[in-house]
C-alpha cells in the first residue's frame, strides 16, 4: 500500500466484517481517512471480505484463522495458506492460552506455527498477532519461524510481562495499542515502556471498547492523545511516530 498524506488516523487491527453494518462502518472509515487493517477470525470470510472492502482507498482486509476458532477449523489452514499468496497482511492469528481455550493449545501451535512458516517462505508479510496469556509462546515461535527481513509481526492488545515485552522487542516485534491498554493499570505500563518507534494504533472493533461503547474508527485519534497522557509526553509527537511507523509497515509489506 502507498502512504498518503491524507490518513488522519491508524488502525492496525479491526473487525470489519464483524460490525453491525459492516459498509456504513467501512464508509465511516472513508470519511474520517482512518487506514483500518480489517483482520478475518476464518478464511471462508476471505472472499466476502476482499469483495466488501474492494475500491476501498482506507481499508485493507487481512487473511486469518483466530486462535480461539483453530482447534474446531484446523482444516482450514491450506485455504489460509493459499489466501496469503493474494495480500500482504496476516490476521488475525496467533495463540490463546486462557483455560477456555487450553484443550486447543497444541493444535493451534501447529496453525500459527505453519502460517508463520508460510510468511517467512513468502516474505514481506505483515503479521497482526493474538497473543493472550501466551506471549513467550507466541514470541519464541516468531523468533523461530521468521526473520525481521521477512515478515513484521504486531502484537496486538499485548497483555504480557515486562520481561515478555522485552523479548517481543528483541525480536523486532511492534505493537498495537488499543482502548484496553489505556484503562488497565498493567496496560498503561506496558504503554510506557514500549519503545516509541514501536507504537501503533488499534480499536479491535466492535470488542475494543471506548467511553462504554464499542470503538470507531475516529477513536483512534483520542487514543493517540491517551498514549501521549500515560508516556507523559505531546499528542503530537505520538501522532508524528504512529504515522511514521505505519510508514514502515507500508513500506514493509510487498
Amino acid at each position: 500500500m502507498k502512504t498518503s498524506d491524507t490518513i488522519a488516523g491508524y488502525d492496525f487491527h479491526c473487525h470489519v466484517d464483524l460490525q453491525k453494518n459492516a459498509p456504513a462502518y467501512i464508509a465511516e472509515c472513508e470519511t474520517r481517512r482512518v487506514f483500518t487493517l480489517a483482520v478475518t477470525t476464518t478464511p471462508k470470510a476471505w472472499p466476502q471480505n476482499k469483495k466488501l472492502m474492494n475500491g476501498s482507498r482506507y481499508v485493507r482486509p487481512a487473511i486469518g484463522l483466530h486462535p480461539e476458532l483453530a482447534g474446531d477449523r484446523y482444516r482450514e489452514l491450506d485455504l489460509v495458506k493459499l489466501c496469503m499468496k493474494e495480500t500482504s497482511f496476516v490476521g488475525e492469528v496467533g495463540l490463546d492460552g486462557s483455560p477456555e481455550h487450553m484443550a486447543s493449545f497444541e493444535v493451534q501451535r501447529r496453525v500459527y506455527g505453519a502460517i508463520l512458516d508460510e510468511a517467512q517462505t513468502l516474505g514481506g508479510k505483515v503479521i497482526t498477532t493474538h497473543s493472550r496469556r501466551a506471549a513467550t509462546e507466541v514470541i519464541d515461535l516468531i523468533k523461530a519461524r521468521t526473520t525481521p527481513d521477512r515478515v513484521l509481526n504486531i502484537l496486538h492488545w499485548f497483555s504480557g510481562s515486562k520481561g515478555e515485552l522485552i523479548a517481543g522487542i528483541a525480536t523486532g516485534c511492534m505493537f498495537s495499542i488499543n482502548p484496553g491498554m489505556v484503562r488497565s493499570k498493567s496496560g498503561r505500563e506496558l504503554v510506557g515502556a514500549i519503545p516509541i518507534d514501536r507504537l501503533l494504533t488499534e480499536t479491535d472493533s466492535p470488542f475494543g471498547i471506548w467511553e462504554d461503547r464499542p470503538a470507531r474508527a475516529e477513536d483512534v485519534m483520542g487514543l493517540v492523545a491517551a498514549i501521549a497522557e500515560i508516556r507523559g509526553t505531546g499528542a503530537a509527537r505520538v501522532a508524528d511516530a504512529v504515522r511514521e511507523n505505519a510508514q514502515r509497515v507500508f513500506g514493509f509489506a510487498r
